[in-house]
């Protein structure tokens, strides 16, 4: 064994390096409450900016600093360019609100860069849950299932859930429907209902948001997975196994479309968000 090929050691976890792991989790995961801004998934990142180079939960590879370091001129172009705004105020908002961003995309690239496999399987999954959250709240709240829910979580009699818009609804679905799909797919078959009815759930408030760009984006993004993971799939049971959950979520799909046009209110809904402009786009 002295000279046998040498063997990485596990090094062992501190409290606080699972501490922070679970924080990363709960900032992901808390993602679909924006009620309000700043969100908590906002207050949890910015202490994730301390937090995780303290710990050592970050990477600054080079290349992401080449990057970061992009985003600063451009932020900081951007923060100049608003003292000629009309709206100084809202402008210099936006602004830093962008700058936010940028860091919290170089943030959490940092923390993936440490441990790639382990950290993207984290956020994932806290995004994976968020998002069922979110759809169940917004199918709730578009059905009226408590006192208030409707006033409360739709907008244009359209679900948005725990979002101020349901066009930021129903797109922040789409990765978590994504990922619920894959789940689906690559495990064994008597694993699967439970995968497959989140990714029901998931598309049932896609559908209730009503949002044409949702709509749009869901539909590319699965002909893109599906394109690649017929391509991936190693053996063709893999490939079966897609076309038979095409197959099937398009007869639901059907059936939920002839429920929804039995409803006057729905049925004039659909009609409107399915033409190609709307009167503010145009």
């Amino acid at each position: 064994l002295a000279n046998g090929p040498h063997l990485p050691v596990a090094t062992p976890k501190s409290v606080a390096h699972y501490f922070a792991l679970a924080c990363v989790w709960l900032a992901v995961a808390s993602s679909f409450l924006v009620f309000s801004e700043p969100a908590p998934t906002d207050a949890l990142t910015m202490g994730l900016f301390i937090l995780l180079p303290a710990i050592g939960l970050f990477d600054a590879h080079r290349k992401l600093v080449v990057g970061a370091t992009l985003w600063l001129i451009v932020s900081a172009s951007t923060i100049i360019s608003t003292f000629v705004s009309r709206d100084v105020d809202s402008a210099l908002s936006h602004s830093l609100v962008t700058f936010y961003l940028y860091g919290a995309c170089f943030l959490f690239a940092g923390f993936v860069a440490k441990n790639p496999y382990a950290h993207t399987r984290l956020i994932l999954n806290a995004y994976v849950a968020a998002t069922i959250v979110a759809a169940v709240v917004g199918i709730a709240g578009y059905l009226d299932m408590f006192p208030g829910a409707y006033e409360m979580l739709t907008r244009f009699d359209r679900a948005s859930g725990t979002f101020k818009d349901p066009n930021v609804f129903g797109p922040f679905l789409i990765p978590g429907l994504l990922m619920a799909l894959h789940t689906f797919l690559t495990l064994p078959l008597h694993r699967g209902p439970l995968p497959l009815l989140a990714a029901s759930i998931i598309a049932i408030a896609i559908l209730l948001s009503f949002s044409r760009g949702a709509w749009a984006a869901t539909a590319i993004a699965l002909a893109i997975y599906g394109f690649v993971y017929l391509h991936a799939a190693r053996h063709h049971a893999e490939r079966m196994k897609l076309v038979g959950l095409v197959l099937l979520g398009s007869a639901i799909l059907g059936v939920l479309l002839a429920i929804a046009l039995k409803s006057d209110g729905v049925a004039q809904l659909l009609q409107e968000r399915a033409a190609l402009t709307q009167p503010y786009d145009e």
